[in-house]
């Protein structure tokens, strides 16, 4: 039986499919078994899937004749047609370096109380080219922390770090066990965008983590990822609030973590206010929602008003002096 178990849910990714699918096929570790999902993708993504049916790692292929609206009830129906002991969600516009899979198994083989081991990513463009390590998206949160391989307790990591962003940024560079994912009730599939955080949480809740600092994974960044859709709106920002309240009901945070996370989700509403992108209604909803979790949100939207007036009258201040 194979031990590992790749998903690829893809959506219209048809132009970079077969660079997933190569580096997936490509992996040095043996137990492996690959599995397709086409979300009902119009794009010629199923002729594409059909022609590495042939190969031996390739066990499956599920076709939606109509889109399923999130990919995580993709990832639920993955992993329910999984054979293998550990489950690596390939996602179908990523690749990886072919080492990922033996490096992640190998310390969830040695390390039984780590449910998750994930490795550094890097950002490409549409034509592959390295654009940043994605150490940048939690450098805010630790100088330090994601610049070495580490092991650390799963409610340490939500406590001080995954209540405030989700720091697996990528799936493609993680794998977690399938019996824990099961215990767990799986992935909510209620959700557009941060199901992956919200599932990471539910499984470093009940297990460690295992991070690798070499970046093995490469994620792609284009016009059409799920994220940059998603911040067109406010679908993004109510399902972090979301997940927030539901760390908070399970773990103790410490109260500066938890004033930094809830101003991270004002600085967004305030931030997609500015761009003029949310209808009234909607503002109203999250404003509730904020409140909701947010005791403290009216002094810190005061606090907020007056920072911004304070640079203003220094602006204009030195505007006058350079006239003067």
């Amino acid at each position: 039986m194979p031990t590992v178990t790749a998903i690829i849910p893809n959506y219209n990714h048809r132009r970079f499919l077969e660079q997933r699918i190569q580096s997936v096929l490509n992996q040095t570790y043996s137990r492996l078994e690959v599995l397709f999902l086409d979300d009902a993708s119009t794009d010629g993504s199923r002729e594409l899937l059909e022609n590495f049916r042939s190969s031996p790692r390739v066990t499956g292929l599920f076709v939606n004749e109509a889109n399923s609206g999130t990919p995580f009830r993709q990832w639920n129906k993955g992993v329910a047609a999984a054979t293998g002991e550990y489950i690596w969600i390939a996602e179908s516009d990523d690749y990886a370096n072919p080492t990922l899979v033996a490096r992640l198994v190998d310390i969830l083989e040695r390390h039984t109380n780590v449910g998750v081991a994930y490795a550094q990513s890097v950002a490409v463009d549409e034509q592959s080219k390295p654009l940043y390590s994605l150490i940048e998206w939690t450098r805010d949160l630790h100088p330090t922390h994601w610049e070495s391989d580490y092991l650390n307790d799963g409610r340490e990591e939500c406590r001080h770090f995954m209540v405030r962003k989700c720091t697996i940024p990528n799936a493609s560079g993680a794998i977690f066990r399938r019996a824990l994912y099961d215990s767990v009730g799986g992935a909510d599939e209620t959700y557009k965008l941060s199901g992956d955080w919200q599932l990471w949480g539910k499984l470093l809740l009940v297990s460690d983590i295992a991070f690798v600092s070499e970046p093995l994974n490469f994620f792609r960044t284009h016009a059409g990822t799920v994220r940059k859709q998603s911040s067109r709106g406010a679908i993004g920002l109510l399902e972090a609030i979301r997940v927030l309240d539901y760390f908070r009901s399970r773990v103790v945070i410490p109260d500066d973590i938890y004033q930094d996370a809830c101003d991270r989700l004002l600085g967004r509403w305030i931030g997609q206010l500015s761009l003029g992108r949310l209808q009234p209604r909607v503002n109203m909803q999250i404003l509730r929602q904020l409140h909701s979790i947010d005791s403290q949100l009216r002094s810190r939207l005061l606090h907020r008003i007056a920072r911004k007036l304070r640079k203003i009258v220094h602006s204009t201040n030195h505007s006058a002096g350079l006239l003067a």
